[in-house]
């Protein structure tokens, strides 16, 4: 009795054994690049929809978001973040466009992705701006411009700093129109 409850103990402790490694093979034999493949293809298959049905790009941002859950990756994350923030903001809903905007510059900011926060802090200034927050996008924007410095992208300071002026000129109206 004694040797055949070692032997089903062995036994059982080979099978588990044999099952962790047929499982960590299964599972190190999965490709992590098809995540990667298929969050993009969510993606662009989102875009696709946003012009014609924003609720079914809004459920494939979501699901692709899902799946970066499960599979990390902050570029891709951070896309779907700005993203979605850009449905929204099409969509009228700056609040919205707010929060995913802002996930997505702090995304970019651990990745020191550069051009992607000033992108995000640019949406986010016109957001505010949409929502009639003049001074909220006026320090957005100066965020921008200061960030800009002596930037070799000057097309892209200029562009922010004529923002910039547009948002001093609208301040100085409101103050004379309240005044």
């Amino acid at each position: 009795m004694r040797e055949t409850k070692a032997e089903f103990l062995f036994c059982s402790k080979l099978m588990i054994i044999v099952w962790m490694v047929i499982s960590y093979a299964f599972v190190s034999c999965i490709d992590p690049s098809s995540h990667t493949e298929q969050v993009q293809k969510m993606i662009s298959a989102a875009i696709a929809a946003e012009d014609t049905d924003a609720v079914m790009a809004l459920d494939l941002y979501e699901e692709a978001y899902d799946v970066l859950c499960q599979y990390p990756d902050s570029d891709l994350e951070s896309e779907v973040h700005y993203r979605m923030g850009l449905l929204f903001l099409r969509n009228g809903l700056a609040e919205e466009c707010i929060e995913c905007m802002t996930s997505a510059f702090v995304l970019d900011s651990v990745q020191r992705d550069t051009m992607g926060m000033l992108r995000e802090l640019g949406y986010i200034a016109f957001a505010y701006e949409t929502r009639g927050h003049i001074e909220a996008a006026r320090g957005t924007l100066s965020r921008v411009v200061d960030d800009l410095g002596n930037s070799p992208l000057q097309v892209h300071r200029d562009l922010q700093t004529d923002y910039y002026d547009r948002y001093l000129k609208v301040r100085t109206r409101l103050a004379r129109l309240f005044a």
